[in-house]
């Protein structure tokens, strides 16, 4: 990794900390760069605006994840239960719900929403690489039925992000990641 990836990956550390510890309401380049010790100059070199910080974000998230996949992956070979428990496992750090909705919310001067630009491109990439995990549990599926199910699996991963916060010391009193395994399972198999 040369230096200015280095750099790069550094401010993209910080500033998912950021985001994780203070929320979307307070998340800005500028913020992003006194946490980092940097003039603001600095950082917008790398990330000319929110929305291109935002962006590099998700990227970067969605690498992580895979990387992490992968990894788990080669150790044992049951790709869905490995996909499940990490979704479970990372909801109590799901800082990526909270980019989602600093997304959602930045609009630029015109009060349009470049951000769903990046939204858009995550989940496009989400998708994809759901299907391929699909597409090993079930070959046969023809393209219009596989997006139905990873659509309606990704729906069901996102609204844990949303719903786990509020019900994991109230109303989630169950093994959770065996619901959701045998939940997904239903849809594939559906």
């Amino acid at each position: 990794m040369n230096k200015r990836e280095m750099k790069k990956l550094e401010i993209l550390t910080i500033a998912e900390e950021l985001l994780a510890k203070q929320g979307s309401a307070n998340f800005s380049v500028r913020e992003v760069a006194k946490k980092c010790g940097h003039s603001l100059s600095s950082i917008q070199y790398y990330f000319p605006t929110l929305t291109d910080l935002l962006a590099a974000m998700f990227d970067k998230s969605m690498d992580d994840a895979i990387t992490r996949f992968n990894e788990l992956k080669q150790e044992d070979n049951n790709q869905l239960e490995i996909l499940v428990n990490m979704i479970v496992d990372g909801l109590d750090h799901a800082s990526i719900c909270k980019l989602a909705c600093e997304i959602w919310t930045t609009n630029d001067e015109s009060g349009e929403n470049p951000g769903q630009k990046a939204l858009l491109s995550f989940y496009s990439r989400y998708i994809e690489e759901m299907s391929n995990i699909i597409k090993q549990k079930i070959p046969y599926t023809n393209e219009s039925e596989l997006k139905q199910k990873v659509v309606m699996i990704i729906a069901l991963f996102e609204g844990l992000l949303v719903i786990y916060p509020l019900g994991k010391n109230s109303f989630i009193d169950f093994d959770l990641k065996e619901k959701v395994l045998n939940t997904v399972k239903l849809i594939i198999n559906t």
